[in-house]
């Protein structure tokens, strides 16, 4: 992360989402000094996590899928390209298995891995979808299913949806609340079973869901004043 530049080691100072973010912080070495906890701005609209659960499904899955990127070598490298698809395929296959309607919102990033044709010759009756809020479709879900990394495995538990991370060999730097087991990472093979776990057993969905709420409590501060408080200290800054 330090080589990367995620990290920075020459500012003055370092806004994060959360608690797990400035003890990582802490723990690379940046002065506990010039660490705001600001919070999320991009995630005020979803408040009190425990207040937006939202139980009223329409019998759907969301598979959310992030392609190896380009600007690494496992983004170039035409085996990661055909594994990455054949994960895909898979999951394609499981949820189908299951009679729930598959929706697929791909990454928005514009060089993100097109996999709109494999998708059809899978089965054209999943919905394929480029733009839009996804959080609108995460509310309607009975669960979501992410490849590679994003922040929608967080989104998803901020709104009570049991979130399912599958691994996959081109990650690197995986967020705290993957490491320590906050959210259910499981290998593609065991897919199957989870999901079907999660959809026959009510227990085993709660445990799920609450994982990502305290997934969401340890990574996220202040959620609906965010930006309130990150301006506030921009005008406090300004104004010494």
């Amino acid at each position: 992360n330090i080589f990367s530049g995620l990290l920075p080691i020459k500012s003055d100072w370092f806004s994060v989402w959360g608690k797990e973010m400035l003890e990582y912080s802490k723990k690379c070495g940046i002065s506990e000094k010039k660490i705001i906890v600001s919070g999320s701005p991009v995630h005020d609209k979803f408040l009190d996590n425990k207040q937006l659960k939202n139980n009223e499904y329409e019998n759907c899955i969301l598979l959310a899928p992030t392609a190896p990127r380009k600007y690494y070598i496992n983004g170039l490298i035409v085996a990661e390209i055909e594994n990455y698809e054949k994960i895909i395929e898979k999951i394609c296959q499981v949820v189908l298995k299951t009679k729930k309607q598959l929706i697929v919102k791909q990454h928005p990033q514009a060089h993100e891995h097109d996999i709109s044709n494999l998708i059809k010759k899978i089965d054209p009756s999943i919905k394929i979808l480029k733009q839009g809020d996804i959080t609108k479709i995460i509310e309607k879900c009975d669960a979501v299913i992410q490849v590679g990394l994003s922040t929608v495995i967080l989104e998803a538990q901020a709104l009570g949806k049991p979130a399912i991370s599958i691994e996959v060999n081109y990650e690197w730097a995986l967020p705290q609340f993957i490491q320590k087991d906050q959210c259910l990472r499981i290998s593609i093979n065991d897919l199957e079973m989870h999901l079907n776990k999660i959809i026959d057993n009510n227990e085993y969905e709660k445990e799920i869901i609450q994982k990502g709420f305290s997934a969401v409590d340890s990574n996220l501060a202040n959620i609906g004043m965010a930006s309130k408080l990150f301006l506030k200290f921009l005008e406090d800054l300004s104004s010494k």
